[in-house]
């Protein structure tokens, strides 16, 4: 059953790196390994992948109600992650 789970988590986080690579333009070297995040490695990789990810999310809704607006992130390697609404 954690093989299956794992499995299926792994399968998650590659489609979320397709889509930034794909849909947002972001170069490899942003980009973290799926297994870094399943295994707690590379956490800072990770979390910067995910702050860029925030940035360029946030010029995509630009024009858009903030009302209408997905949340947003406002990440701190530092303290962590905070969510935002802008």
């Amino acid at each position: 059953k954690k093989s299956k789970m794992r499995f299926k988590k792994l399968e998650n986080i590659k489609a979320f790196l397709q889509a930034c690579k794909g849909i947002l333009d972001m170069d490899d070297i942003i980009l973290f390994s799926a297994n870094d995040l399943l295994d707690g490695k590379n956490i800072d990789k990770c979390l910067g992948c995910i702050a860029e990810f925030a940035k360029r999310m946030l010029k995509e809704f630009k024009d858009i109600d903030p009302a209408e607006r997905p949340p947003s992130l406002v990440v701190s390697l530092k303290s962590g992650v905070k969510r935002n609404r802008f």
